[in-house]
């Protein structure tokens, strides 16, 4: 059976140790310093 929780953590933990923090966006290369929501912006 899948884990999709383990695949998740592995992918994130390899872009922590490649020097990548997951959550900046690949297209701004910049932090989200302050999240919106897509609906109400």
């Amino acid at each position: 059976m899948r884990d999709l929780y383990a695949e998740v953590t592995n992918k994130i933990i390899a872009a922590l140790e490649a020097g990548t923090p997951p959550w900046i966006r690949p297209w701004s290369g910049e932090l989200d310093r302050f999240p919106t929501n897509a609906g109400s912006k």
